[in-house]
C-alpha cells in the first residue's frame, strides 16, 4: 500500500509571502503590465519632444551655351561650349510642440550657387538663404489644454495600473496565506489519521494474541480488521489531500511540480486569537467596511479610470470643434557674394541680412457633420458610464464582503472552542468506555465508536483551525489590510497573517 513520502526541510509564512512576492505567476504578469502603462507615458511625453529636421543637397548640371552666349565669353573663356553649375543647398529647423497646444518652429536655410562661366561684373559664387522663427496656436481644436489631456490619461492609467498590480499582490498574497494554512492542515489532519491507524494496528495485534490463546472470541478480530481497514482508508485519502495542498500551494509560489513536491513541512503554529482584529471589530463592522472602501487598490484603480474617462471626453469634444489655428512667424533673408566657393560650402556666411519680416495668417478647416467626433463622444461617455458602474458595484461587494468576512471570522472562533471541548469530552469519554469494558459493562465496538468520534473531532478540529487561519486572512484582506505600500515595495506582516 502506498505511503506518501515527507519531504525534509521547512517552510514559514514569511518564506511564503517572500516567494509569492517574487515568484507568484499572477504578481509577474501585473508588473509587466505596469511597465507597459508606463511606457505608454513615455510615448505620450514624446508628442512634446523637440524635433530636428536638416537637409543637404547639391546639385551639379551644365547648361549649353547659345551663340551670343560664346561671344561673350570668347575673351574671358574661349572655346568653352557649356556652362558648368553647382548648387549647394542645406536647412536646419526645431520644432516643438507645448502642452498648451502652442507649437514653436525655427529654421535656417541656405543656397550656394556658382557657375565656371561668369558675365563681366558678376560673382561666381552667391550665397542666399533665410531665418525664420514662428507660433502656431490652436484656438479651438487642439487647444483650450486639451494637447495635454492624452498625457494625463496615461499617467492615470500608469496610476491605475499600480494599484492593479497591487490588488493582485494583495490576492496572491491571501491565496499563499490561505493554501499554507490548508497545507499545515492537511498534515495534521493526516498525522492524526496515521495515529489512529496505528492504533487500529495495535489494538489488532493485541487482539490476535488473546484469540490465538482462547481467551477472545476470534469473531471480534472481524469488527477491529474492518475497522482498521476503514481508519487505513482514511489515511490514504488524508495522504491525498497533503499532496494537492502541497502542490497547489508550491503554485502559488510560482514552482514547478518537481519544486511543489519538496516544499518542506510549514513551522508555524495555527494562530490564536487575533487581538488586533479584535480590537479593529470593536469600533463596528461599518467602521471597517469604510475604511476598507478607501483602502482597497482596486477601487483605487477604478477611481482614476472614472477620472481618465473624464479627460477621454473633453477630448472627444474638443475634436468636435473646428480647427482654426493662428500662426504669426519672423523671418530674414540674407545675401553672400564670393569669387570663390567657401571651405565649407554648406554653413551659411552672409555678408548682409535684411530687415526681418513678418507673416500672419489663420487656418480653418471643419468636416461637415462631425460623424467622427461625435462617435467619440458617444464612446467615452459610455466608457466613464461602465467605470462608475463599476465602482459602485464593486463598493457594494467590498461591503458586503467585509461583512461575511468578520462573519467567518467570529463563526470559525467559535466552531474552534466547540471542537476542543467535544474532543476534550471524547477523551474522557473514551477513557470511561475502556475502564468499562474491562469492568464487562461495555462491548468493543463501544470503545471503537467512541474512538473513531474522537478521531472525527480531532480532524474536525484541525481542519476548523486551518480555516480560522485563513478566515484571519480573509478579513485582512477584505478590508484592505494584507500589505502595506511602501514607496512601491510590497510589505506583508507574516505576525498579522497569523494573527500575532
Amino acid at each position: 500500500m502506498p505511503v506518501l513520502a515527507m519531504p525534509a526541510g521547512t517552510l514559514d509564512l514569511r518564506g511564503v509571502i517572500e516567494a509569492t512576492l517574487a515568484r507568484n505567476a499572477n504578481v509577474r504578469l501585473a508588473r509587466s503590465q505596469l511597465d507597459i502603462a508606463e511606457g505608454g507615458i513615455l510615448v505620450q511625453r514624446g508628442a512634446f519632444d523637440w524635433r530636428t529636421q536638416a537637409d543637404l543637397s547639391r546639385q551639379q548640371f551644365s547648361t549649353p551655351l547659345s551663340g551670343a552666349d560664346r561671344a561673350l565669353f570668347l575673351d574671358t573663356a574661349p572655346g568653352h561650349d557649356n556652362n558648368l553649375t553647382r548648387l549647394d543647398t542645406s536647412s536646419v529647423g526645431v520644432q516643438r510642440r507645448l502642452e498648451s497646444g502652442l507649437v514653436i518652429r525655427s529654421g535656417l536655410t541656405h543656397n550656394l550657387s556658382g557657375a565656371t562661366l561668369v558675365t563681366p561684373g558678376g560673382t561666381p559664387v552667391t550665397g542666399t538663404g533665410s531665418i525664420s522663427f514662428g507660433l502656431t496656436y490652436p484656438l479651438l481644436r487642439g487647444g483650450m489644454g486639451t494637447a495635454a489631456l492624452p498625457l494625463r490619461i496615461s499617467e492615470l492609467e500608469s496610476q491605475a495600473t499600480r494599484f492593479d498590480l497591487e490588488a493582485t499582490v494583495a490576492l496572491s498574497l491571501f491565496d499563499a496565506t490561505a493554501r499554507y494554512w490548508s497545507y499545515l492542515s492537511a498534515l495534521r489532519r493526516l498525522q492524526i489519521s496515521r495515529d489512529s491507524e496505528a492504533r487500529g494496528e495495535t489494538l489488532l495485534g493485541q487482539l490476535q494474541k488473546l484469540a490465538d490463546a482462547d481467551e477472545l472470541p476470534r469473531a471480534e478480530l472481524q469488527l477491529v480488521r474492518a475497522n482498521l481497514n476503514d481508519r487505513r482508508f482514511q489515511r490514504l485519502q488524508a495522504e491525498q489531500a497533503v499532496l494537492a495542498a502541497r502542490l497547489a500551494l508550491g503554485r502559488t509560489l510560482g514552482l514547478g511540480a518537481d519544486e511543489a513536491s519538496r516544499i518542506g513541512m510549514p513551522v508555524d503554529e495555527f494562530p490564536g486569537a487575533a487581538v488586533s482584529l479584535d480590537r479593529q471589530l470593536t469600533a463596528g463592522r461599518e467602521a471597517l467596511a469604510e475604511a476598507a472602501l478607501e483602502r482597497r487598490a482596486e477601487l483605487l484603480a477604478l477611481a482614476r479610470r472614472d477620472q481618465a474617462a473624464g479627460f477621454g471626453i473633453d477630448i472627444a469634444r474638443n475634436n468636435a470643434l473646428p480647427q482654426l489655428d493662428l500662426s504669426v512667424g519672423l523671418s530674414s533673408n540674407g545675401l553672400s557674394e564670393m569669387q570663390n566657393r567657401p571651405t565649407l560650402p554648406f554653413v551659411p556666411t552672409f555678408d548682409r541680412l535684411a530687415p526681418a519680416g513678418y507673416s500672419v495668417g489663420v487656418t480653418f478647416s471643419y468636416p461637415l457633420g462631425a460623424t467622427t467626433a461625435r462617435g467619440q463622444i458617444a464612446q467615452q461617455q459610455g466608457l466613464q458610464q461602465q467605470t462608475a458602474t463599476r465602482r459602485q458595484e464593486l463598493a457594494a461587494t467590498v461591503r458586503s464582503n467585509v461583512e461575511r468576512a468578520v462573519f467567518v471570522y467570529q463563526s470559525n472562533r467559535a466552531v474552534i472552542d466547540q471542537l476542543e471541548s467535544s474532543r476534550k469530552a471524547y477523551e474522557v469519554a473514551l477513557d470511561n468506555e475502556k475502564l468499562k469494558r474491562s469492568l464487562g459493562l461495555a462491548t468493543l465496538i463501544d470503545v471503537l465508536n467512541v474512538e473513531d468520534r474522537l478521531t472525527n473531532a480531532s480532524l474536525a478540529l484541525a481542519q476548523a483551525q486551518g480555516d480560522y487561519a485563513s478566515a484571519i486572512a480573509l478579513l485582512l484582506f477584505e478590508s484592505g489590510q494584507i500589505i502595506d505600500n511602501r514607496g512601491g515595495d510590497y510589505v506583508a506582516s507574516a505576525d498579522a497573517l497569523a494573527g500575532r
